[in-house]
């Protein structure tokens, strides 16, 4: 292992036995069933933005939360540096700029989210948006080497999914799974050239249960 995919993954392991837990091992990288991408895209798609309903409302909150606590274990191993502009082309260079730098560059800009842009973290006062680019980055992306395509973002979620509890894993799930299963399978993306695929608008709301990572 890489050391800083070594710094990475000690840094996670550290944040767990914070919690009282343990991390369990990486499991085999999967590759993303298009089908089942599809059927996410369409339940995205289908899901209502209701940031005021209280079962949304209380995931998300745990998520920022569980966001904000990982955030003191990921400021230990890289430095971050948030930005307006698209900091990378692809996810080599973020980690090259991880492994050569110890500096993640965290992109701020896009549609408000209806609830994590409004969640303000205390200490940096950036919103829990940007707080979930920057950790999701280092503990989806960084210590796998997850790359940005379909299955990357699948094994990044996969991942990063084991840090959570039950409840903030149903916000995560749509943040990461059901975004990337829209832009890469919704129908008006499919077969489309990366640079003209939509982005899925910003949501708050919850999956159906069965897209959930395993209890």
């Amino acid at each position: 292992m890489r050391p800083h995919r070594r710094r990475t993954d000690a840094a996670a392991r550290a944040y767990m036995r914070s919690v009282g837990r343990e991390l369990p091992p990486a499991g085999p990288r999967v590759k993303v069933d298009p089908a089942t991408g599809r059927r996410i895209a369409l339940a995205y798609i289908a899901m209502e933005n209701d940031p005021n309903d209280p079962e949304v409302r209380a995931a998300y909150n745990a998520f920022a939360s569980e966001l904000f606590d990982q955030w003191e274990f990921v400021k230990s191993v890289v430095r971050i540096d948030f930005t307006e502009g698209d900091p990378y082309p692809n996810s080599e260079a973020m980690r090259d700029d991880i492994r050569q730098n110890r500096r993640l560059r965290v992109f701020t800009g896009g549609e408000p989210h209806p609830i994590l842009s409004y969640i303000v973290h205390p200490e940096t006062g950036r919103s829990a948006n940007d707080i979930f680019r920057a950790v999701h980055d280092v503990f989806g992306h960084a210590k796998e080497g997850n790359q940005f395509g379909p299955s990357g973002e699948e094994n990044a979620w996969l991942d990063h999914s084991m840090m959570f509890s039950r409840e903030a894993q149903r916000a995560l799930t749509t943040e990461t799974r059901g975004q990337n299963s829209y832009f890469n399978y919704a129908p008006q993306n499919e077969g489309k050239p990366v640079a003209e695929k939509q982005y899925a608008q910003q949501k708050a709301g919850l999956l159906p249960d069965e897209f959930l990572p395993p209890a």
